[in-house]
């Protein structure tokens, strides 16, 4: 179940980042900030170079890191107009593919940008 402290991006083309908390007011962002555009652009680009399909049939299955304290993730890629989304659950979400390599800078990137204050419960 995700907490309040876990996080969600929304990444726009321009660079600017938008950090949600889960749970009541998810809609809201807590914080905004800009990333690099480049990365986002490359981020892009390798999305729409990729077969997504086939590299998720290629890539090694995942593992419940939150059946044990730690963090799930889920990534969501618009391609087309067609959501597609990977699970860490489901499939190793590995730097060594292209796409995720990628995602990941981005990820590291947003939440350098962008603050969202531990809720204690």
């Amino acid at each position: 179940m995700m907490g309040p402290n876990c996080e969600r991006f929304v990444i726009y083309g321009d660079g600017t980042v938008e950090a949600h908390r889960a749970g009541e007011n998810a809609a809201l962002p807590v914080d905004v900030g800009s990333i690099d555009p480049d990365l986002v652009t490359t981020l892009h680009n390798t999305v729409l170079a990729t077969d997504l399909e086939a590299l998720r049939k290629r890539l090694p299955p995942g593992e419940c890191h939150g059946c044990v304290d730690g963090i799930d993730t889920l990534a969501t890629f618009w391609v087309n107009g067609t959501e597609v989304t990977f699970s860490s659950i489901d499939t190793d979400l590995t730097r060594t593919e292209p796409v995720f390599a990628t995602m990941w800078d981005v990820i590291d990137a947003a939440q350098d940008a962008t603050e969202v204050p531990l809720l204690e419960r």
